[in-house]
């Protein structure tokens, strides 16, 4: 993936959590920033629904619907090309975007993008990578609606290490975020900022990455 200079990209990570709300645990963050209210979350066309009692801290007020993102415009070999189809609260999405997806031994390479985005001139490895694992791609929609998600699971074990059915799809030219369900509670040193511990909070966590460190 390849982001301008000065661009923030967040990862919204959740942990699945075993809650009779089955909303908090799906919940991706519509207003991150103070300040939130009833009016100014629906103006972003989000959904504010207070935080039931024993919910885990931080668990947003104010989030996404579920079936919020892109739809697939049409389709090629290992390619989609996606229209914007909800708001994003942070800028105009980037609609037609591209998705690309190829292996390259047993590295998959995928690409959200379109041509005219700026790639930073770093030296990655082009050689094919060589492992007895393999990883898989695999395209589906949210629920029963037609918003576009999308996989990455393990061959040999099935799976989901990326799972972009939580919704919240969001790819403007100065805020990207792709929510994901975790297929683990051991994530450790990930995000631009200081952690008391290695091991980083997937309950809700935003882990915020400058496109300097790319």
């Amino acid at each position: 993936m390849t982001i301008q200079k000065g661009v923030y990209l967040l990862f919204v990570l959740f942990q699945v959590l075993n809650c009779q709300t089955v909303d908090v645990s799906k919940r991706v963050d519509c207003y991150p920033e103070p300040g939130a209210s009833q009016g100014s979350c629906q103006s972003r066309g989000c959904i504010w629904t207070e935080a039931p009692s024993g919910s885990p801290v931080g668990t947003p007020w104010c989030y996404y619907p579920t079936e919020s993102g892109f739809t697939v415009q049409s389709t090629g070999t290992n390619s989609f090309v996606l229209a914007a189809k909800t708001k994003n609260p942070f800028g105009d999405n980037i609609s037609p975007l591209n998705v690309k997806y190829s292996t390259n031994g047993a590295t998959l390479l995928l690409t959200i993008g379109n041509d005219d985005r700026y790639v930073p001139p770093v030296n990655i490895p082009k050689k094919p990578s060589t492992s007895t694992e393999s990883l898989k791609f695999t395209s589906g929609n949210i629920g029963s609606s037609d918003i576009f998600s999308f996989k990455v699971t393990r061959a040999s074990t099935g799976i989901a290490l990326w799972d972009t059915s939580i919704g919240g799809m969001q790819f403007a030219d100065k805020f990207i975020q792709i929510g994901t369900y975790l297929p683990t509670k051991n994530i450790f040193g990930f995000g631009d900022h200081i952690h008391k511990k290695m091991k980083v909070s997937s309950n809700g966590s935003l882990c915020v990455q400058m496109s300097r460190s790319f």
